[in-house]
């Protein structure tokens, strides 16, 4: 997918900042922040993000990068999805952008994007101390029906390390990820793919044509440093804000209603001519967010799974001949980029025959 200037621009121009400093510095994540990073691993890291990244391989760099910290970024999802911790997981709906879309929204990608936060007690911790982990889903729009199908990427922000919390910097005390997910027929079976926004041509960096402009590091941290204005969006008058997150404290509070994901949303079915009946099975679905943002198998998968598990890494998304786009431009996964053309996310080939004999089903409403 083309991507448009600005965000070429602020996506060359970021740099892994935040976490270069905090691990380049001689801070070491230990038990029990982040048991599956270990020092060599750190180190590497470090070693990755204090480099002049327009010397270095940035496809290269970014499959480095997420390699080193998979097996923690994994171990940090089962968490939010595990059954036992479903009561302390908090959930916001925070932007919604139509699959027809020629370009992503603000938060980069499409349909609905729910974020969910989970604060730990650490164990054996005996000043209260708690680990905080972000979680951004993906959950695309269902172009017969509009509705939502289950999400087909996640991102993922985990704490690595003790310091000052909230306060400027303190993002420096996470690490990022993003998995793309592959959703069997009947939305069973999902499988893990990941991918980098980059390619490496001539000797050169440049961007490859991707339905989601998102990938770690280097993308993440061009909206989660601590001088970005997205957060604006998402604090309460006088609220001291939380430099950790996008999404600040108090907005996981309020009314679903009330939240900016909840009534774009609404608002497009509205304009879009949905009937009032469809609408209000789906206001009554997400009021009660947590049961209407389950995502059924996911946590079975990343508990299955292992850190010496294959990882399938996604090609660019290719290009639709003319003599398919009648036929085919109706499919999930299929859509028109901001030139207009026509291309296939790489995820659909994750699954063999994914969207030629069977699409995903929605589960919203």
């Amino acid at each position: 997918m083309t991507i448009a200037t600005a965000r070429r621009a602020a996506g060359t121009i970021a740099l892994f900042v935040g976490a270069a400093m905090a691990l380049g510095s001689g801070v070491v994540a230990k038990e029990p922040y982040a048991p599956y990073l270990t020092d060599a691993r750190l180190e590497s890291i470090a070693n990755l993000l204090k480099g002049d990244r327009t010397r270095l391989n940035l496809e290269q760099e970014e499959m480095r990068y997420q390699d080193a910290v998979r097996g923690q970024t994994r171990a940090d999802l089962a968490k939010v999805y595990a059954p036992e911790n479903a009561d302390r997981v908090q959930v916001a709906y925070v932007s919604f952008t139509p699959e027809a879309s020629s370009t992503p929204g603000d938060d980069r990608g499409y349909g609905l994007h729910i974020v969910k936060r989970l604060d730990l007690p650490l164990s054996g911790s005996s000043g209260g101390e708690t680990k905080t982990i972000y979680v951004n889903e993906q959950w695309r729009e269902d172009k017969p029906s509009r509705g939502l199908c289950l999400p087909d990427e996640i991102r993922i922000q985990t704490q690595v390390t003790a310091g000052r919390r909230r306060v400027r910097g303190s993002d420096k005390l996470y690490v990022f990820d993003a998995v793309r997910i592959g959703w069997g027929p009947f939305n069973r079976d999902p499988q893990l793919a990941r991918h980098t926004i980059y390619k490496r041509v001539n000797g050169k960096n440049e961007f490859r044509s991707t339905r989601s402009a998102v990938s770690a590091p280097f993308s993440c941290t061009t909206c989660h440093g601590p001088d970005n204005h997205f957060a604006d969006a998402f604090l309460a008058s006088g609220e001291a804000r939380n430099y950790e997150a996008i999404v600040q404290d108090r907005y996981f509070r309020l009314a679903p209603s009330e939240m900016r994901g909840y009534k774009e949303y609404i608002a497009y079915l509205e304009r879009s001519g949905a009937e009032p009946v469809f609408i209000q099975h789906v206001k009554a679905t997400l009021a009660d967010r947590k049961s209407a943002s389950a995502v059924p198998g996911l946590f079975e998968l990343l508990t299955s799974i292992s850190d010496n598990d294959g990882i399938v890494w996604l090609s660019e998304d290719s290009q639709l001949q003319e003599l398919y786009i009648e036929v085919a431009k109706g499919y999930q996964g299929v859509y028109q980029d901001a030139g207009g053309r026509w291309r296939t996310d790489a995820l659909e080939d994750v699954l063999e025959g994914k969207y030629v004999w069977w699409e995903p089903l929605p589960v919203i409403p």
